[in-house]
């Protein structure tokens, strides 16, 4: 959707001029911030905005996380689990860094997974 919106409010721009500045340029990214929906933003002002607007979502994601049994230290290690798998083999489906996640001991069950990858999105 969001290239559609992109193009929709931009003159002269194609859904792979869009993908480039996703994927080639990194002039785009997609995130967290602020809350639990993804928001597209230009890469130079994530670093100012990433600050101001997740302190709350840390706070949340930290008592979700602790509602689905999974305390800090596992929290810490089931994003360390995913980031090891990211860097090795590259793009993986939610259901594949689950696995990675479950062989590292961490609790994915109920919506342990969705707060787990949402917590790198909040870190200071």
């Amino acid at each position: 959707m969001a290239r559609l919106a992109i193009r929709a409010r931009s003159a002269g721009l194609s859904a792979s001029d869009v993908d480039a500045a996703l994927t080639q340029w990194r002039a785009l990214i997609v995130t967290w911030l602020d809350r639990g929906t993804l928001h597209l933003v230009r890469a130079e002002d994530y670093w100012w905005l990433h600050p101001l607007t997740t302190p709350p979502l840390r706070t949340g994601n930290s008592r979700w996380l602790a509602q689905e049994g999974v305390p800090p230290q596992d929290a810490e290690r089931a994003v360390a689990a995913a980031r090891t798998a990211l860097a090795a083999g590259g793009p993986l489906t939610r259901s594949q860094l689950r696995e990675r996640v479950a062989a590292a001991g961490v609790r994915t069950e109920g919506q342990a997974m969705v707060h787990i990858l949402a917590r790198p999105a909040s870190a200071a």
